[in-house]
């Protein structure tokens, strides 16, 4: 049970630490608010004041440098609803729960993929490029009907997809774990361990996954082969499930038809980078985007949602929910 006074720490390194405070003090009932103190951050370095009593803590990134120094910490909660990056970061000690913030950003990361699709079969690129050119050039474009979507991991993320891609009469097939689960809006689905068959039946492949070892660079140079001369691939998971070169290959020579990247090998700074002297830039064939495709303006609301709920339980001594980590 929380105590009279609760220290919360609310960081966001892109500044929006007031937005999730002011946030959250709209959702909570009065009972719970005049037993919290919240504290805001942006930038790890600059919290220079005594944190060693702060009881409950909010984030994106791993606090590496700050977790260490809370003497009594009861829970921490990720602001997105991957958590990989603090398991990975190990700062979070044992027994000290961690809550995430699952299908939060489903809403927005499922339009931007629809984006890539139509802006793919619609030719966005051309359509801008001749209006840069003052070039009034009449061609013929593709739709998405009819056309077999392969998203790679079925979570809140996917099913989003899923039902989007609905919407303009595409076939959806899938991965997921257990396959005897029927998931709404997709038309087939395949073990995990089968995913290959999905790269290559696809015309558009969506990779939805969350992170762990043993997927690392699971779509190489064998794997781009696998997929049709046609095929678009969206990652908006992470960077890692690819093999680099094999991507860039792939793009270069014409093994896929395109692709759009959201996510990305660098992870310094947070959550992923791509450098300006990086060959990726270059390939037309390719779209990038900054890792943003769920920050919309719904995020907060919906996050500070979940990690007010759980406030409020932790307040009253009842059990946290969304525990991702123990």
């Amino acid at each position: 049970m929380g105590k009279d006074n609760n220290k919360i720490l609310v960081y966001d390194m892109e500044g929006n630490e007031d937005i999730y405070i002011q946030t959250l003090k709209e959702m909570l009932p009065d009972s719970v608010t005049e037993k919290i103190t919240f504290i805001g951050a942006h930038n790890e370095q600059e919290i220079t004041d005594d944190i060693s009593d702060v009881d409950i803590v909010g984030t994106q990134p791993p606090l590496v440098n700050t977790i260490p120094r809370i003497k009594d910490l009861k829970w921490v909660m990720t602001f997105t609803s991957g958590f990989d990056h603090h398991i990975n970061a190990g700062v979070i000690p044992d027994g000290v729960p961690l809550v995430n913030a699952p299908g939060c950003q489903a809403n927005g990361i499922s339009e931007y993929v629809i984006l890539c699709m139509l802006g793919h079969v619609k030719q966005i690129k051309r359509i801008v490029d001749n209006q840069r050119k003052k070039n009034f050039e009449r061609f013929h474009n593709d739709e998405l009907i009819g056309k077999v979507l392969g998203i790679i991991g079925l979570g809140e993320i996917g099913r989003e997809i899923a039902n989007k891609a609905k919407a303009f009469g595409m076939e959806v097939i899938g991965t997921k774990k257990n396959v005897n689960e029927e998931v709404p809006n997709v038309d087939r689905i395949f073990p995990a361990s089968e995913y290959e068959k999905v790269l290559a039946e696809s015309d558009f492949i969506v990779l939805a996954l969350k992170e762990s070892p043993e997927l690392v660079g699971m779509i190489g140079e064998r794997q781009f082969k696998l997929m049709k001369d046609t095929a678009y691939l969206i990652n908006i998971a992470r960077a890692s499930f690819i093999d680099k070169d094999a991507f860039a290959k792939a793009l270069k020579e014409g093994w896929i038809a395109g692709a759009a990247q959201d996510v990305w090998w660098q992870r310094d700074p947070l959550p992923s980078y791509l450098p300006p002297d990086d060959e990726l830039w270059e390939l037309d064939t390719l779209l990038v985007s900054a890792h943003n495709s769920g920050q919309t303006a719904h995020f907060i609301p919906r996050t500070c949602k979940i990690f007010s709920e759980n406030i409020h339980r932790y307040v009253e001594g009842k059990e946290l929910f969304n525990v991702v980590k123990e």
